[in-house]
């Protein structure tokens, strides 16, 4: 099919134009244009009109036109449609195109796909990340002077789109930094350029009536942050901070070449640190490690940038750049100990949240806070073993953090405050039990690394067994998980975790509960699952075997009210000795839960002088006591047992349509079952 025929395309790329209120007479212009009645010479001819007002819907129906330019049979006229539009609304019409276009349609002419590229990822963050300076390059072949090519083109969009090619040209350039060669001075002074007369326009915007002066400074390579003081920002989403992000982030790619650009920098960090921080992480020209990867070179910048050592110490902590936290703590380790102190550290962090945009209410910075305690801990038991074992391991923990997370706000909430501080026993607790027992669900995904976090740098086991014994009474499904190792890791003795709720005293009941808890946690897709059960019922066994020796009467009773992980535990200890205890045992028929019927079967089907008391319970009242009743038979006649005429009886008598099948079914299988054909 050629252009000319594909009439139904160009009417709806000519509707879009209309809706979009072209005028008639260029949307006719267009038309001819896309028949390819007209060639290029045409596209200077449309009057230049902003597209970034139009409507979602038309956003929309202009995308699907776009994304045709995958079919081969239609990307002609979808390439002559981005031309058209492109005139229109040059980097305006970025969102009419489908996404993936700019660095995949190479269709598209170069120039103009770069402009629309570098206007699409700018416009959110205010600078162009390590991703898009990547496809960016990819866009020329990786070969940086294929930029130089279309430069021309991105000087007539603006300084924007020149900066961005000549930050790519450079950083790939000179990926090991020295002087830059004569054949590319002329470039550089261009680059600089332009991020001086940005700077400029900037400072004069935010008020700075020394702006003229700053950049005189700049440009004699010293650093301007006295001329201009601090300014304020509201924060780096805001259109004011993105720009200061773009001309910041523009002069920290290439700051190794030009110390022009090194003086934007530093002024740009006496201006605000916090939001000219705020995208460094994700800056950088070339793979991970290059020299501008604040994450492998940034060690020093707190120096070389003027940044004050705490606030760089914050970010670096909350980017988790230990590379950066090693070398501050080196170097500046009473900066780093002041970051420690948990005031200052959520002062700080209040500071960071902020440049990102966030107006963070207290929990967001105590959260935040913690992460970054956790952070800095980390690197120093690696890094400096005898500074943490004198500031950390040695020191009292502070446990109002952890406190926090784990007492909800309750009536009685105070109450259990004091208890995880040690004031109190965990048996005044108790009569609270279902204030409490809510089973932590709006935090259960959130618990676990707040724990385990906590746990890491605490030494303190007895506040540890009051974590656990509190989450036991909440209920809360993941309690050994949480506050062990992870469950499928091998460590399946459960002495440790019920020896630490024997030192806060919790009572049978809970350490049940505490067992169910454990055994529920353990997913029942894994693929050891019967392997860590049977584990953790070894294990359990041994110390629930010592209370029913101790005090069998109420180790009987907790059993019979546990929940039914607790019941098949307790029934499974009873069945140790089952003439001992036959008649607890028995009572277990009548339970519910699968798990716990399925326990009493292995225990009945070992028990063939028991033949009387199953009897009993195949005229049982309730099915599931038949049910019990017929799958301990047919075991036993499988063993050998004569049970034929009793199961016949029993398949007769039955009403429950499942137990005649199961009768059925297994009596067939035994070769016992022959159907009624006398009907």
């Amino acid at each position: 099919m050629t252009v000319n025929e594909d009439n139904k395309l160009i009417s709806e790329m000519v509707a879009v134009l209309a809706k979009a209120g072209i005028s008639a007479q260029d949307c006719e212009l267009a038309e001819t244009y896309l028949n390819g009645q007209a060639g290029d010479e045409v596209l200077d001819q449309f009057e230049r009109k902003d597209l970034m007002t139009i409507s979602c819907q038309l956003v929309d129906e202009a995308k699907k036109i776009t994304e045709q330019v995958k079919r081969s049979r239609t990307r002609k006229t979808c390439v002559r449609f981005f031309n058209v539009v492109y005139a229109i609304g040059h980097d305006t019409c970025r969102s009419l195109f489908w996404y993936n276009a700019f660095d995949r349609e190479e269709a598209y002419e170069l120039d103009k796909r770069i402009v629309l590229y570098i206007a699409i990822h700018i416009e959110s963050p205010g600078c162009l990340f390590h991703d898009e300076y990547s496809c960016l390059l990819r866009m020329v072949q990786d070969q940086p002077e294929n930029l130089l090519e279309v430069l021309p083109s991105l000087r007539k969009e603006g300084g924007l789109y020149a900066a961005a090619a000549l930050a790519a040209y450079f950083g790939r350039k000179y990926e090991t930094p020295g002087e830059v060669l004569a054949e590319d001075a002329v470039l550089m002074e261009e680059y600089e350029e332009i991020i001086l007369r940005n700077f400029d326009e900037w400072l004069a915007e935010q008020g700075c009536i020394t702006h003229q002066e700053a950049i005189a400074t700049i440009r004699e390579k010293r650093q301007a942050g006295t001329v201009t003081g601090r300014i304020e920002i509201s924060s780096s989403n805001t259109k004011e901070g993105r720009r200061f992000q773009f001309i910041t982030s523009l002069a920290y790619l290439n700051y190794q070449l030009s110390d022009v650009l090194l003086a934007v920098v530093r002024t740009s960090a006496a201006v605000n640190a916090e939001v000219m921080l705020d995208s460094m992480g994700h800056i950088y020209i070339g793979d991970g490690g290059s020299r501008t990867d604040i994450a492998c070179r940034g060690m020093d910048y707190d120096g070389l940038f003027s940044i004050e050592p705490g606030l760089y110490i914050c970010w670096a902590a909350r980017a988790r750049y230990d590379q950066i936290l090693v070398r501050q703590l080196e170097k500046n380790q009473e900066s780093y100990l002041k970051v420690m102190e948990r005031e200052e550290c959520r002062r700080l962090v209040h500071i960071c949240m902020r440049a990102y945009g966030w107006e963070p209410d207290n929990t967001l910075v105590l959260d935040s806070a913690e992460d970054v305690l956790t952070a800095l801990k980390d690197v120093m038991q690696n890094a400096n073993p005898s500074l943490y074992e004198q500031t950390v391991k040695s020191a009292k923990p502070d446990y109002e953090p952890m406190i926090r997370k784990l007492v909800a706000d309750t009536p009685h909430a105070e109450l259990a405050r004091e208890y995880l501080r040690g004031n109190c026993r965990f048996s005044e607790l108790v009569s609270y039990d279902e204030e409490f027992g809510d089973g932590f669900a709006s935090v259960y995904y959130s618990m676990k690394p707040i724990v385990q976090k906590f746990r890491k740098h605490c030494y303190d086991p007895e506040f540890i067994n009051r974590c656990r014994a509190f989450l036991v009474l909440r209920k809360y499904q993941r309690v050994k998980y949480d506050t062990e190792d992870d469950i499928l890791s091998g460590n399946d003795d459960l002495d440790p975790f019920f020896t630490g709720l024997d030192s806060e005293q919790v009572g049978l009941a809970y350490q049940l509960q505490a067992f169910s808890l454990i055994y529920k946690e353990v997913p029942k897709s894994a693929s050891n699952y019967d392997a860590v059960t049977g584990n953790y019922v070894k294990s359990a066994e041994k110390i629930f075997s010592k209370f029913l020796k101790e005090n069998q009467g109420e180790t009987i009773k907790a059993f019979a009210r546990a929940d039914p992980e607790g019941r098949y535990l307790g029934l499974h200890i009873l069945g140790k000795e089952p003439q001992k205890y036959k008649k607890e045992i028995l009572g277990y028929a009548k339970d519910s839960s699968r798990l716990v019927l399925y326990e009493l079967r292995r225990i009945l089907c070992g028990q063939k002088d028991w033949e009387d008391d199953v009897r009993t319970l195949l005229n049982g009242k309730k099915a599931s006591e038949r049910e019990l009743a017929i799958q301990v038979f047919l075991k036993w006649q499988e063993e050998g047992m004569d049970c034929d005429a009793l199961l016949s009886q029993a398949l007769a008598a039955e009403k429950s349509a499942k137990l005649v099948t199961l009768l059925q079914r297994e009596l067939k299988r035994q070769g016992k079952y022959k159907s009624d054909t006398s009907m």
